[in-house]
């Protein structure tokens, strides 16, 4: 049972119009689903790892290097996501209403985007990169023969988080990022 539970995935479709939702919502779904599924998933995976690892290091010693990545990966994500729902999506939010009412004044809110979000995009590119050097190394979260069930699950959690992942940055970098980048811009027309 508790295997189930732990490798039970919930999968959102493709088919989902992710461009059509509201700016509000799409942030408060990346922050309520994404940001939150990280901040659970994180130290479970950590403290399974450290755990399985106590007790395997000399038959899996590559299980150090993944623990480093992900300790690494952990950090960057806390920091990461903590400035996006601070300074970031609030701001978002408020182009996106003062965009949506037409304001007049709307130009005098545009502080643009362009350079935080190449920060973003830059943590973007080594928070996946970290992701392929831990899927590299669980040889694409494939268990060895005669695993165990912990370390099945551990691979799962980590496959599950590498995908969860994908979708939150494509999200973020091919959907909400560029709209919000025009509403800056038709802002500064009005």
């Amino acid at each position: 049972e508790e295997l189930d539970t732990v490798t039970r995935n919930v999968i959102v479709p493709n088919t989902l119009q992710f461009s059509q939702w509201k700016i509000d919502f799409l942030v408060d779904y990346i922050v309520n689903v994404h940001h939150a599924y990280m901040h659970t998933t994180i130290p479970f995976i950590e403290d399974s790892l450290v755990s399985f690892i106590e007790e395997h290091q000399k038959k899996y010693p590559e299980l150090n290097s993944v623990l480093f990545l992900f300790r690494e990966l952990s950090v960057l994500l806390m920091k990461h996501s903590r400035h996006e729902e601070e300074i970031i999506f609030p701001y978002i939010k408020q182009i996106e209403s003062t965009h949506r009412r037409r304001e007049i004044y709307g130009n005098l809110f545009v502080r643009t985007l362009r350079k935080p979000l190449s920060n973003i995009e830059k943590d973007h590119e080594v928070i996946l990169s970290v992701l392929k050097e831990i899927q590299s190394l669980t040889h694409n979260y494939n268990c060895p023969d005669n695993t165990c069930a912990i370390q099945f699950a551990i691979y799962h959690k980590l496959e599950e988080f590498h995908n969860d992942m994908m979708q939150h940055t494509h999200l973020e970098d091919d959907v909400l990022f560029p709209r919000a980048i025009e509403m800056e811009k038709e802002l500064l027309q009005l």
